[in-house]
């Protein structure tokens, strides 16, 4: 949708507003343009992206898991700042699927290009911790994508397009997005009541592929610091320990699981599997509590 569309697209908007004020209109913005225009011309309550990073061919998108993860993470952060410009949250759709290569007979490329490689199930639930990460409060997966089952010329192999087979089962990537979503929303109560922090926080990972994410929580909520760990390795489980200056009162508290870590953390054992993500709240533990008390209501 290219930003000049965008100005046709405001009284319908705010039909839907009158018709559904318990809900927000949800477009779907692919270009930042028509983002940053959304924002300008009526305040919408989300901005929603769908980014598939994961490509066949480098004319298309990359071709490789590093440079995907680099895109993704851009594509989030920016999308993030124009959503919080104009006070919206950020609800991104990631790539649970792939898609044909095509044969152009014309000129600049003459032959296949283009098309996504269907993520692994690692893959896609990184997707979602990353997008957390990064600010976003909605995560979607697209589930139903062209014909399925297709025997490809190139390889001779049936290829899934969608989150299911041709006989509607589950495949492994959808299983592993059900998994990866079963662990959010235990966070979820928590991950609503913070905001990403942008100061500087002194907080360090002892595995350099164990990201961290620090998040404060809202006004009246405490001051314990909430992060996001993910393991950016989307083939091997990590250990690591999350490294910071609360002193050594401070508890480390697994929001998701409703568990304490603190020992497990001074030991370097908080556990990963690849591509998952855990959130963790550090403080006093009667700062803790407070927050974990909010998080309930």
């Amino acid at each position: 949708m290219p930003a000049s569309t965008v100005e046709e697209l405001v009284p319908f908007v705010e039909l839907v507003r009158k018709l559904d004020p318990k809900h927000p209109p949800l477009l779907l913005y692919n270009k930042m343009d028509a983002a940053r225009k959304a924002v300008e011309l009526f305040k919408p309550e989300v901005i929603s992206t769908d980014i598939y990073p994961l490509g066949r061919d480098a004319r298309c998108a990359p071709d490789n898991v590093p440079a995907a993860k680099a895109l993704y993470r851009r594509f989030c952060r920016t999308y993030y700042e124009i959503a919080r410009s104009g006070g919206a949250a950020l609800w991104v759709i990631a790539q649970g699927q792939g898609s044909e290569q095509m044969y152009l007979e014309g000129a600049p490329y003459f032959g296949w290009m283009g098309g996504y490689h269907t993520p692994n199930p690692t893959f896609c639930s990184w997707q979602a911790w990353a997008a957390i990460q990064e600010g976003a409060t909605g995560v979607f997966f697209y589930h139903y994508y062209g014909p399925r089952g297709e025997k490809l010329d190139w390889d001779n192999k049936a290829y899934e397009y969608t989150l299911r087979t041709e006989t509607w089962h589950e495949t492994v990537q959808l299983k592993a997005i059900g998994d990866c979503f079963a662990q959010i929303e235990r966070a979820a109560p928590y991950l609503l009541k913070v905001e990403k922090e942008e100061g500087a926080v002194q907080i360090a990972s002892s595995d350099t592929e164990v990201s961290l994410a620090p998040f404060r929580p809202r006004p009246g909520l405490g001051e314990v610091l909430v992060v996001v760990a993910l393991n950016d390795n989307t083939t091997d489980r990590r250990k690591f320990q999350l490294m910071h200056t609360r002193g050594k009162e401070a508890v480390v508290w697994d929001l998701a699981l409703g568990e304490d870590v603190t020992e497990a953390n001074g030991k370097g054992e908080l556990l990963l599997p690849a591509g998952t993500g855990r959130v963790l709240a550090v403080g006093t533990a009667a700062e803790v509590a407070k927050f974990r008390a909010a998080g309930g209501s």
